[in-house]
C-alpha cells in the first residue's frame, strides 16, 4: 500500500467514526471536525515514519573514507 491508499482509507473511515462518537456524546459536537482532522494528521505522520524507517539500514557513525593515494 502507498500513502494515497492509506490516506484514502483514513478519510473514508474517520468521519464516520467521529460522527458515531459525537452521537454517543464522547466528543462535543463543535469539536468533531478538529478531532477528525487530528486523527488524519496523526495517521499521516505515523505512516510517514513507517515508510521511511522500513528496511533501511542505519547510517554509520563515521563514514568510511577511502585513502587518497598521492
Amino acid at each position: 500500500m502507498n500513502s494515497n491508499v492509506v490516506m484514502g482509507i483514513l478519510r473514508a473511515i474517520v468521519p464516520g467514526l467521529v460522527g458515531y462518537l459525537v452521537g454517543k456524546g464522547y466528543i462535543p459536537a463543535d469539536q468533531g471536525g478538529e478531532v477528525a482532522a487530528a486523527i488524519i494528521t496523526l495517521g499521516a505522520a505515523g505512516w510517514s515514519v513507517v515508510t521511511n524507517l522500513e528496511n533501511k539500514p542505519a547510517a554509520p557513525a563515521t563514514p568510511a573514507t577511502p585513502e587518497v593515494k598521492k
